[in-house]
């Protein structure tokens, strides 16, 4: 077991223990790789668990929606991820989506 990570999950039920699982097995490989940046599974894993709590901290329950305005990045990402931690369903928005599509997706 790693210090300060849940336990492994004994089936992958749900689309977030798949990185739970990945952090436990294979802290240290790359999960992702971007222009700026290289994230480890432990990494990401942080990141997504710090967001998750701030979700859940703003009111973020089972079933909500939670728009993610972004491009492809890191913090994209994390926020995916996050979202499906803390219960939510995700929708990822492009950045250059015209103000009357988003109004209408929102």
């Amino acid at each position: 077991m790693i210090k300060g990570f849940p336990p492994r999950p004994r089936f992958q039920r749900l689309l977030h223990d798949s990185l739970l699982q990945a952090a436990h097995d294979w802290p240290e490989k790359e999960a992702l790789v971007t222009e700026k940046q290289r994230v480890t599974y432990a990494e990401l894993l942080l990141h997504v668990r710090k967001c998750a709590s701030a979700l859940i901290s703003r009111g973020v329950t089972r079933g909500d929606r939670v728009v993610i305005y972004s491009d492809n990045t890191l913090e994209c990402v994390v926020a995916l991820w996050a979202t499906l931690w803390a219960g939510g369903v995700f929708v990822i928005v492009n950045p250059l989506t015209k103000a009357d599509k988003l109004k209408y997706l929102v």
